[in-house]
């Protein structure tokens, strides 16, 4: 069940209780990192409650510090950590930055409540997610021809918008993607309160554009081979593999 949550203005009342020890004892370290406090500061999550609430059962052990873990990863992402585990080793050894999340040293979140966030967060069966990582599939190699400045690959798979757009004017729904809370939670917490202040003009007359690129992941292009043809001194074999 969902646990204490501590609201914005009292995460911010603990901010300025304990910024002016920390300040006072090392003001070079404060100001080094001012602007990732600042942004913090001004994030307002009380919007987030709702919209978490419902991934919570109504009995059990209560979840705490959802909040403090909401703002550990948008921390992490703007020191640029990518492992959780040397993230939270980091944030223990830095009181500064516990700080900046609304907990002391003392009260880190471990490894183990970050992946259960991320676990409610994606809105997937998990039974539906471990066949799909189980699934078998061909194993196509990297296209060896080079490309030039400004030369884009032709698409993998070619005619998909199409399809998308045919099953949308169909009636198709699209509301089980798993990433859906993802994606209220950036609307209601970055988009909406940006809207509010100005930042993105206006909004009764906005053009809005969708971007391709590419993000960095742990997934391997290789994928993982399920055959046994290493075992038979075969090494650049093209069996199916789970990716």
């Amino acid at each position: 069940m969902l646990g204490i949550w501590h609201s914005h203005a009292e995460y911010q009342s603990f901010v300025i209780d304990n910024i002016s020890s920390l300040y006072t004892s090392d003001k070079l370290l404060v100001e080094f990192y001012s602007e990732v406090l600042s942004k913090l500061y001004i994030l307002n999550l009380d919007v987030l409650k709702p919209l978490l609430k419902p991934c919570f059962s109504a009995t059990g052990k209560p979840s705490n510090q959802q909040p403090e873990i909401f703002r550990s990863f948008v921390l992490m992402s703007l020191l640029k950590y990518s492992s959780i585990t040397k993230w939270v080793i980091f944030l223990k050894a830095n009181a500064i930055l516990c700080c900046a999340i609304g907990i002391s040293r003392g009260n880190v979140p471990g490894v183990g409540s970050h992946y259960d966030f991320i676990d409610r967060l994606w809105l997937e069966n998990p039974e539906t997610l471990q066949k799909r990582q189980d699934s078998l599939h061909p194993f196509k190699s990297k296209p060896r021809k080079k490309f030039g400045k400004n030369q884009k690959q032709p698409p993998r798979h070619p005619g998909i918008i199409k399809k998308l757009a045919d099953l949308a004017l169909n009636g198709q729904s699209f509301e089980n993607r798993p990433e859906r809370l993802l994606q209220q939670i950036f609307a209601k917490v970055a988009v909406g309160p940006s809207a509010k202040d100005g930042l993105l003009g206006d909004t009764s007359n906005l053009t809005i554009s969708g971007d391709g690129t590419c993000i960095n992941t742990g997934g391997s292009p290789y994928g993982i081979k399920k055959c046994d043809c290493v075992s038979k001194g075969i090494y650049n074999c093209n069996c199916h593999r789970t990716f």
